[in-house]
């Protein structure tokens, strides 16, 4: 009689045994967001140079197609093992380092989009201040503001802030309290002629019950303004939250000249990222009336791109410009650009200004004239919050194999 193993027993080659319900969460349980995201969970396996450049990072969907390839890396057998090449994205291929003796590190990142609590996994003792570990929160985007038949200038909403922590005490099956900021909704006008400011994004914060009191945290963006001749446009998320490294998100941009120009709709900010502060929306200085700007950036020009402002006449049902996700972390996760301006000078139907780009991107200010049905301003992007650990005894087990190629 053959004995099979049982079909749902965890398993484990060097990574710590685990449910795959634990890391792996049918899609119908998992916490989503008001867009339908839902918090997931991915592995990466990094290959370093000594002097501690990458030379490649890859990405698993799949926990045991890592444990597999993550075994063979670090006892050498990589390079006699083909199956194993197409499991990462991107692929590994030998010549990766150029013969150089690599080292690997292997990290899970949890991606949160939406939830009130995380329960922590049961290969995680939490942070220690190693590399690429890290709990990173980017705050929401605010929505841009609207004005209908009206001489009002109207700016973008701000980007969201971002924090990040490397060290934190966690145990297996802790439930941590979290919030994940929803972005601004957007706002609309429609008979009365006049502005309506945009709404605020939402703070994003991980162990705690709100901004202030969690370990980590980042503001969310402000919402878009109204207003006249000279008009400031709406301020990201400040760095008021907890956190070791943190940045601004970017404001929308202003109306600088007061000689003249109005209708005119400033782009918005961008999200703050690891890399540095968001991108401001661009300011509009001309007496020119009914201009549309682009856009600020994410994470100083790493994230999202700042999407275009529109200036258009006589447009009906008129769209505005999306501000672009951002990539950052991998999977097509990171800070989102600023949606563009949207003027529409004499515009028909329903006018509505673009999104804020995923994560954290502020939403696009709308200025029509000669009476649309409605303006609808740009909805700000949500917020999120990232957790990336080294599971247990990995590093353990590294050094356990190390010596065996060197015995």
């Amino acid at each position: 009689m053959i004995i099979l193993p049982e079909r749902n027993a965890p398993r484990g080659l060097i990574l710590p045994p685990m449910l795959r319900t634990e890391w792996c969460a049918p899609s119908l349980a998992q916490p989503k967001d008001q867009f339908g995201n839902e918090n997931r969970t991915r592995f990466s396996i990094t290959a370093r140079l000594h002097d501690g450049h990458i030379a490649w990072r890859g990405w698993f969907d799949d926990r045991e197609d890592a444990d597999a390839f993550f075994l063979s890396a670090i006892m050498g057998a990589l390079d006699f093992e083909r199956s194993l090449w197409d499991f990462p994205v991107p692929a590994w291929r030998p010549d990766i380092g150029h013969g150089a003796d690599l080292a690997y590190e292997f990290v899970t990142t949890v991606f949160l989009t939406g939830g009130a609590s995380w329960i922590v996994p049961g290969d995680c003792i939490g942070l220690s201040n190693k590399p690429g570990e890290f709990v990173d929160c980017i705050g929401a985007g605010g929505s841009g503001g609207a004005s209908w038949s009206s001489s009002l200038n109207v700016s973008g909403g701000g980007g969201g802030a971002f924090s990040r922590i490397t060290s934190i005490a966690l145990t297996p099956a802790q439930v941590v309290q979290i919030q994940v900021g929803a972005g601004g909704g957007f706002v609309s006008r429609s008979g009365v002629a006049g502005g309506t400011v945009g709404n605020a994004g939402a703070d994003t914060w991980f162990a705690g019950a709100s901004l202030a009191g969690s370990a980590v945290g980042a503001q969310g963006g402000r919402g878009g303004t109204t207003g006249g001749a000279v008009t400031n446009g709406a301020l990201g998320g400040d760095t008021s939250g907890p956190g070791a490294l943190k940045f601004a998100g970017g404001r929308a941009g202003n109306k600088t000249n007061g000689g003249g120009g109005v209708r005119c709709a400033q782009g918005a900010g961008g999200a703050a990222g690891f890399a540095g502060a968001g991108g401001n929306g661009v300011d509009h200085g001309s007496t020119f009336s009914g201009n549309g700007s682009n856009g600020g950036t994410g994470n100083a020009g790493s994230g999202g791109a700042g999407a275009a402002g529109i200036t258009a006449n006589g447009t009906a049902n008129r769209v505005g410009n999306n501000g672009g996700n951002g990539g950052e972390w991998g999977s097509g996760v990171g800070a989102g650009g600023g949606a563009g301006g949207l003027s529409n000078s004499a515009g028909t139907g329903t006018i509505t200004a673009g999104s804020g780009g995923f994560y954290g991107g502020g939403g696009g200010a709308v200025a029509s004239t000669s009476n649309p049905t409605t303006v609808n301003s740009g909805s700000g992007a949500q917020g999120i919050i990232i957790v990336a650990y080294e599971p247990s005894i990995l590093r353990q087990a590294q050094n356990y194999y190390r010596r065996m190629r060197t015995n």
